[in-house]
């Protein structure tokens, strides 16, 4: 289940009433477990009705959209090793077997994507 609440900027003058006050332009936020996965972020708007959507949206399709910014690990590693430069033979092997054992790790937790 996934709460929404306003995050008061500080120099909201509502800010004293609490995160559930809606009357003001404020961002809205999203807190919560979907799909086994704690969530909390911004949801890019101001408008509960809007905010109400989008997390409906989440939960009907069961997880929320990934930005632009979402790589798989296996894509971070292939571009952190593409660009590394002028490294020995010991030190590629070093960081070869990290990668292993990071997907590995990320595999048994369920993490697909670095953000």
């Amino acid at each position: 289940m996934i709460t929404i609440y306003k995050r008061h900027l500080e120099n909201c003058a509502q800010r004293g009433k609490g995160r559930k006050y809606r009357r003001c332009p404020c961002p809205i936020w999203a807190d919560g477990v979907l799909s086994r996965k704690t969530i909390r972020r911004s949801l890019g708007t101001g408008d509960w009705e809007e905010a109400q959507g989008i997390v409906a949206a989440w939960e009907a399709g069961g997880e929320p959209p990934l930005g632009p910014e979402a790589v798989t690990l296996a894509e971070a590693w292939e571009e952190f090793l593409a660009e590394a430069r002028n490294l020995g033979e010991p030190t590629i092997c070093q960081h070869t077997q990290l990668a292993r054992q990071m997907q590995q790790f990320a595999q048994d937790i369920g993490v697909r994507f670095l953000h």
